[in-house]
């Protein structure tokens, strides 16, 4: 496994069930519509179903680099993509802020690119318009 910190997240291969603890978890949930239009090749480093707990007061890096949490080996993606925390307002309210790290192919959330956008529990984002991920509560 690269690419994650067990001291800011923890990673459970494919459709492992999550465990009820604190926090909220990053659900890779596959290739965007973009991404299979274009024949986009799944990438090694993340599998589908691969999830990531983002646990209160930590922020996750999704990039290519290898000092990213979530590592993913893919040209569309910056060597520092995105970052995940809790928004404002605490870990009680289980919404992320996604921050876009002024990349070429950004971050979308709906359909439109977001430069910094907060996440509900059930919502979708995705990085490069290539890969999606889904927030779902770790409890």
């Amino acid at each position: 496994m690269t690419g994650w910190d067990k001291r800011a997240t923890e990673r459970r291969k494919g459709s492992a069930s999550p465990r009820a603890r604190d926090g909220v978890y990053l659900v890779y949930v596959g290739l965007s519509d973009h991404a299979r239009a274009h024949d986009t090749v799944e990438p090694a480093t993340v599998a589908l179903g691969d999830a990531f707990r983002l646990l209160p007061g930590a922020v996750i890096a999704v990039g290519r680099s290898e000092l990213c949490e979530v590592t993913i080996d893919a040209p569309c993606l910056a060597s520092h993509h995105a970052l995940l925390t809790f928004a404002p307002g605490g870990p009680q309210t289980l919404d992320l802020l996604l921050i876009d790290l002024d990349t070429a192919t950004g971050s979308w959330v709906e359909g439109r690119r977001a430069p910094v956008q907060r996440l509900h529990l059930g919502q979708t984002f995705e990085l490069g318009r290539t890969f999606c991920f889904r927030c779902q509560s770790a409890t």
